[in-house]
């Protein structure tokens, strides 16, 4: 059960990062004006896709939602990653 936990929180962390900065390369692509400084910022470029559907479109938006999810999901299996650490005393 550890190595599982491990291993979602690796692939959630480069998920909402790799996935980040696609939906920021294909909005700078389709001028969809944000903010770069902003952009690390979780949820900002979802609500820039929100902002301007007519550009960003549906599938986009959608994926940019799924990498803050991905992002929520981090905590999550860290909590549970280190609560299954043995104990060193």
């Amino acid at each position: 059960m550890r190595y599982a936990l491990g291993i979602l929180f690796v692939v959630s962390v480069a998920y909402s990062v790799l996935g980040n900065a696609a939906v920021g390369f294909v909005l700078a692509r389709r001028k969809v004006p944000f903010s770069f400084m902003l952009s690390g910022v979780p949820g900002y470029l979802y609500r820039r896709c929100v902002a301007s559907p007519h550009l960003a479109g549906l599938t986009l938006t959608r994926f940019a939602l799924s990498t803050v999810v991905a992002l929520f999901v981090v905590p999550l299996a860290a909590i549970g990653f280190f609560a299954t650490l043995p104990s060193v005393d």
